[in-house]
This record gives C-alpha cells, sequence and structure tokens, in this order.
C-alpha cells in the first residue's frame, strides 16, 4: 500500500530540458541582436551583471518560482493517485466486512470519492506541465 503523506515533499524547481530546435533558434537569434551584444560587453563591467539579472528579472519574472510551483502539483498529483488506492483499499475492506444499506451508502460514497479523487493527478500533471513550458518560455524570453 502506498503512502500518500510521503508524496508531499517540499518542492524543488525541475531542470528545464530545452527543445534543441529552441534552443539553436534562440542561439541564433542573439548572434544577430545588437542588444545581445551590448548586453555582453556590459556584463564585461564589474558588478553589473547582477544589475542587468534584476532588470531581467523584474521584467521577465523568476522562472525557478514557476517551476518550484510545477514540482508542487505533481506531488500533489502524486498524493491525490495515492490516496485515492488507499480509499478504494480500505472501501474494499470495509465492504468485506460489513453488510447492510448502510454499509452499500458508505461503499458508493467512497467509490464515487476515489473516482473523483482519481481524476484529480492526470489535471494536476498537466497544470504541471503547462508551468513548465510558460517557465522555459520565460527562461528564452530571458535569454533571447
Amino acid at each position: 500500500m502506498a503512502d500518500p503523506i510521503s508524496d508531499l515533499v517540499h518542492p524543488q524547481p525541475v531542470e528545464l530540458i530545452p527543445n534543441l530546435l529552441d534552443q539553436i533558434v534562440i542561439n541564433t537569434a542573439s548572434l544577430f541582436s545588437p542588444s545581445s551584444w551590448v548586453l555582453k560587453a556590459i556584463e564585461l563591467i564589474p558588478r553589473a551583471k547582477e544589475a542587468i539579472d534584476g532588470v531581467e528579472d523584474h521584467f521577465f519574472g523568476d522562472w525557478n518560482s514557476v517551476l518550484v510551483i510545477a514540482d508542487a502539483l505533481n506531488h500533489l498529483a502524486d498524493f491525490s493517485d495515492d490516496l485515492a488506492v488507499e480509499v478504494h483499499v480500505a472501501n474494499s475492506s470495509c465492504k468485506a466486512n460489513w453488510d447492510g444499506q448502510a454499509a452499500d451508502a458508505a461503499y458508493d460514497y467512497f467509490q464515487t470519492l476515489r473516482t473523483d479523487m482519481g481524476q484529480h493527478g492526470p489535471a494536476l500533471r498537466q497544470a504541471a506541465k503547462d508551468l513548465q513550458d510558460v517557465a522555459f518560455g520565460m527562461e528564452s524570453e530571458a535569454q533571447a
């Protein structure tokens, strides 16, 4: 049996794995961008890199925070899936040892609960994937 509580861990930013074509386009575009050349020249000035990073965070956002949220949603999806399994196991065990109308009503209620909880996982994973895509777009825009 799964332990749903073990899924609730402190989220960490996941590593962005960019699409090779996206990286080629971004890197090629930066070769022809005058602002990219100016930024590279400014970065040679001491302490200018920190100032540029601060401005970029202000305009493009902190994509690491978005990745942390995506990881939290993935953990929540795992929790929801494991909890649905636990509800099913407990419900089946209870059904085997309890008879009557109340038992049938309780069984139906917990089956519905398990089904509903099972639908949360895929939706949460899709939201996490969408947030990872947003974070990649934020990073790509900041790198361009």
